[in-house]
């Protein structure tokens, strides 16, 4: 849903010649998906810090990631709804589960930042979501040790599931690749599996030949 209202919203401010600002696209691409967690990085690009702060205004720090990162996302056949993923989540998480996955995220920004894996490695732990949604998810755990084992720095659930992603170096992707789509055929799933590098430019437009006649008019064609 967000990659879709991020083209609407570029499409349509393309075709009315860009009077509104990334600035103002971004504040209505929240009000529309209802959260930024996923508008705000199919917009702008790269690694995207969102907060609300005291004046009500939603905040965005771009944080940096290191180009020896790269991401492997296996994405298995199985459907999860993000309503279900939802139910499990307990209604309150204890101060101890909160301040380890804050120091976590704190070793994680580090490890990207400069491309180290240990830090990488112990800032992916978590303690809120995953341990409720590991069990939602068929084979899930086996594909996440397949991949530790194949040389992945951490490996996590994809937002709410069920793809999975790891982090891994050059020289380790490919292999975890391989790895995690086998484990989860091992579990009698389907899947594919992708090695991505971070998009760091965000969501553009260009303007393409009408095709349907000699002339050079030009129509608007939203990316990403």
């Amino acid at each position: 849903s967000a990659t879709a209202i991020v083209a609407g919203l570029m499409g349509a401010n393309a075709l009315i010649g860009e009077p509104l600002s990334r600035e103002k696209l971004l504040e209505l691409a929240i009000d529309i998906e209802g959260h930024p967690d996923n508008v705000v990085p199919s917009l702008l690009g790269g690694l995207c810090m969102t907060a609300k702060a005291a004046s009500h205004r939603w905040r965005v720090v771009r944080c940096e990631w290191s180009p020896e990162v790269l991401a492997v996302v296996a994405i298995p056949s199985i459907r999860l709804s993000t309503s279900e993923a939802r139910r499990v989540m307990p209604k309150a998480i204890s101060i101890a589960d909160a301040v380890t996955n804050l120091g976590s995220l704190t070793l994680l920004l580090q490890g990207l930042r400069t491309g180290n894996g240990d830090l990488i490695a112990d800032g992916m732990h978590d303690r809120i979501h995953e341990p409720y949604r590991w069990g939602l998810i068929q084979g899930g755990r086996q594909v996440r040790e397949a991949a530790l084992e194949a040389g992945a720095w951490g490996c996590v659930i994809s937002g709410a599931g069920p793809s999975i992603l790891a982090l891994a170096n050059r020289d380790h992707a490919g292999a975890i690749r391989r790895a995690m789509v086998r484990a989860w055929e091992r579990e009698g799933v389907a899947s594919r599996a992708e090695v991505l590098q971070l998009q760091q430019s965000g969501s553009r437009w260009k303007a393409l030949a009408d095709r349907s006649s000699n002339n050079t008019d030009s129509t608007a064609a939203g990316g990403n």
